[in-house]
């Protein structure tokens, strides 16, 4: 095994091709190598006795792998143990974790910042280190052994993450580190009650709701009428929050200061059941009176859309020029974002507005099947609100009203009892 000068001289180095791979070690730094394989791959370890320890694969510059310094400065943190008496069992042991956040950052740290692996890794630190942001926030310094299923899902509820893909990233994440680190023997192997230490993320997606991501078919939901008003209500406080930038109770109101364009959007949408990029690219020339005329949508077959805007709909549109002007903003789009562009804050809005209202989280499509549910109940008939909508199939316009359908079916067969009972009272009465 050759003895060479790592500092200078390892990124010159090279395997021949007649060998698979060959270690080099280092003439400054005791036991710490460098091996070199055919294919070009580079990696730092340590040896001492008939252990070795990987430390990490070299890359000169530090961006994907340690350089030669970092893989010194290891080398030497376990010389040093080994200086103080310790086996070299105990200084390559991993040491134990106790907390979430240091079970989380074991993980991390050993698992997805590893720089030997080759292949990319489909989960990156830092993407990884935003999907467990929720949870350590909140209960980072809670033992492993006191984690549960009820703590994870409180934190999926409360960050607003149910049924939304984060959530279900949040879940992945806090599984594999915990798998991860029980594999590698740094958790306690038993729990308080003295069984087996059991992952509490394990079968979480497959158990709870919480955790199904919506899909298009999942879009459909259903407001009561009071819950309507009360989401009007909570985007009326939450636009009023904003005075010219500025807070308008300061101290006093805790809801978030956003762009009154995005509310404005959120109740366009409300009031004429657009999709949210019709709203979003909606152009100040295609309002023709009290008639909106988009552009023709993917599943459109039948040319422009025509949306026929209500009061309330001008309303909101004429709030919304008045803001543009308040802006000096020259540009067409009718609810242009703060800065002048493609507006971006509709989810946004409409969380806050929901969390004001006191109810669950909506996303920005279930507004359409709101306005289409109760556009139902008020007795629309469904063709109308299939064309208003501007869906192509009436069969998904029914899709999204299958939430009261049921509710609607018992009230006609009520009305239709009753009218018999009316029959037969009349009849009745007649013949006495």
């Amino acid at each position: 095994m050759p003895t060479i000068r790592l500092r200078t001289e390892a990124p010159s180095l090279t395997c021949p091709p007649d060998r698979v791979q060959v270690y080099f070690t280092d003439l400054e730094t005791q036991r710490l190598r460098l091996r070199v394989a055919r294919s070009g791959r580079h990696v730092w370890d340590w040896r001492a006795g008939q252990r070795t320890e990987l430390l990490g694969r070299f890359d000169p510059a530090g961006e994907r792998g340690l350089t030669y310094q970092e893989a010194k400065r290891r080398a030497d943190a376990l010389n040093a143990a080994l200086d103080r008496g310790h086996s070299v069992e105990s200084a390559i042991a991993t040491p134990r974790v106790r907390t979430v956040t240091e079970m989380c950052e074991h993980y991390l740290t050993k698992k997805v910042r590893d720089f030997t692996r080759t292949r990319r890794p489909k989960a990156t630190e830092a993407g990884t280190r935003s999907s467990l942001k929720p949870l350590l926030a909140r209960y980072g310094e809670e033992r492993v052994i006191d984690l549960s299923r009820e703590m994870i899902l409180r934190v999926v509820e409360a960050a607003g993450l149910a049924n939304r893909p984060a959530g279900m990233k949040l879940v992945k994440a806090l599984r594999a580190a915990f798998n991860y680190c029980q594999r590698s023997g740094v958790l306690a192997p038993f729990g308080r009650d003295g069984a087996p230490l059991t992952n509490p993320a394990s079968n979480l997606i497959r158990d709870e709701r919480l955790l199904k991501v919506r899909n298009r078919n999942s879009y459909a939901a259903s407001l009561s009428d009071a819950k309507i008003v009360a989401l009007m209500r909570g985007i009326g406080r939450a636009k009023g929050v904003w005075d010219g930038g500025r807070r308008a109770r300061p101290g006093i109101d805790e809801v978030p200061m956003r762009w009154p364009a995005g509310y404005l959007a959120v109740e366009f949408l409300i009031h004429t059941g657009c999709r949210r990029a019709e709203a979003e690219l909606l152009h100040v020339g295609d309002i023709l009176g009290d008639v909106a005329v988009i552009g023709e949508h993917k599943t459109d077959d039948t040319g422009a859309k025509r949306v026929h805007l209500s009061p309330q709909a001008l309303r909101v549109l004429d709030e919304a020029a008045r803001l543009r002007e308040s802006m000096r903003y020259s540009g067409p789009l009718v609810f242009p974002g703060q800065a002048g562009e493609v507006i971006t804050s509709v989810n946004d809005c409409l969380d806050t507005a929901c969390q004001v209202a006191g109810i669950r989280r909506l996303i920005v499509h279930n507004l359409r099947s709101v306005y289409i549910n109760f556009a139902v109940r008020q007795g629309t008939p469904l063709e109308v609100v299939q064309r208003n909508v501007g869906h192509r199939n009436i069969a998904t316009t029914r899709q999204h009203y299958r939430l009261v359908e049921d509710q609607i079916r018992k009230q006609a067969a009520d009305e239709v009892s009753a009218a018999i009972d009316r029959l037969l009272a009349m009849e009745t009465s007649e013949a006495a």
